[in-house]
Parts: C-alpha cells; sequence; structure tokens
C-alpha cells in the first residue's frame, strides 16, 4: 500500500506549507498533496478552505484576496485543531 501524505505532513506541521512539504519528505510517503487555489489577482496559492477562519480566525474569502494582501494575513497553528 502506497500513502500520500495530506496537505503535506499536517498532523504536526500546518498544512500546506514548506515545513509540511519536507516532514513528509523526510518520511516514506509515496506522494504529497496538496490544494491550489487561484485567487483575486489570478495568483495562485496553496490553501485548501474557502475562507480565512479556520487558519487565521478571519472571516475572508481567499479568493477575494490579491497575492500581497494574502501573504500579510498570519496563519495561527493553535487554531487549526
Amino acid at each position: 500500500m502506497k500513502f500520500i501524505a495530506h496537505r503535506g505532513y499536517s498532523k504536526y506541521e500546518l498544512e500546506n506549507t514548506k515545513e509540511a512539504f519536507l516532514a513528509a519528505s523526510n518520511r516514506s510517503y509515496f506522494g504529497i498533496e496538496t490544494d491550489v487555489t487561484l485567487i483575486k489577482n489570478r495568483a495562485m496559492v496553496l490553501f485548501h478552505d474557502d475562507t480565512l477562519s479556520r487558519l487565521s480566525g478571519k472571516n475572508i474569502n481567499i479568493r477575494d484576496l490579491t497575492l500581497d494582501e494574502a501573504l500579510e494575513i498570519k496563519l495561527e497553528e493553535k487554531l487549526r485543531k
């Protein structure tokens, strides 16, 4: 059986981040699943949810942000569980 790391190694690192992907690559996963979202100015970001509420506490639709605005959002590890 081959296992794929869901949003990277998101059990221990914040999902869809470089840290989650590196943690997954240091284990014996067959692959890594991620989520790509096209946002307001046609930039692509790695984010699963429609809104930022689960990971930032802000009820903002990710697709309504420009890349510069998205980069300003602080994601909170403690909010993800």
